[in-house]
């Protein structure tokens, strides 16, 4: 498994329609925070967070289980958020595969229910293996919706406990001598 943490990096993601686009990085950010507001019922924000490109530097996803995890410190209380399919004004949210070009190839949403209120929330989902290119990237895209009348904001901190992970093997598990089952 590699993880990735959430930041508050600026990242272009060309390929989605995501209001706030940043990184998905190796180490865990400072725990700095972002906020945004949700105009009113019915509005719409999003997030993406992505890899640099040739991260996560595989030429196949395995079957296996994705996960993020965000650490939310505010929420209004009319606010629903997840990596979910809920489409209202074209944003979505899930756990992608993009090319090299930002073009989304898969999508797949959280297993779960989409999240209220404040706190660590953890979504997942089974990831059905495929063939990629090495300089494919990944990313994630957070969707929040407003079902109440008025204004409202969500607060997301970046730090150890904001990230993602899946069946990525670490680079040292690309070594020609992991690779031959000599341990390094």
């Amino acid at each position: 498994m590699r993880r990735y943490y959430l930041s508050n990096a600026t990242r272009s993601h060309s390929g989605v329609t995501a209001i706030n686009e940043f990184a998905l990085i190796r180490d865990p950010d400072s725990g700095d925070t972002t906020s945004r507001s949700v105009a009113a019922l019915g509005d719409e924000v999003s997030f993406s967070w992505i890899t640099e490109g040739g991260e996560p530097n595989a030429y196949e996803w395995a079957n296996a289980e994705l996960r993020a995890q965000l650490d939310v410190t505010a929420a209004g209380a009319n606010l629903s958020y997840g990596f979910t399919d809920v489409v209202l004004l074209g944003v979505y949210g899930g756990f992608t595969r993009t090319d090299s070009g930002d073009t989304e190839q898969v999508v797949q949403f959280q297993d779960e229910a989409t999240f209220t209120g404040t706190g660590l929330k953890l979504a997942s989902t089974f990831w059905i293996g495929e063939a990629t290119a090495r300089t494919d990237k990944y990313a994630l895209l957070l969707n929040v919706r407003n079902t109440g009348l008025g204004a409202q904001t969500i607060t997301l901190r970046f730090g150890a406990n904001a990230w993602t992970d899946g069946p990525w093997l670490s680079k040292q598990a690309y070594s020609p001598l992991a690779l031959m089952g000599v341990g390094i």
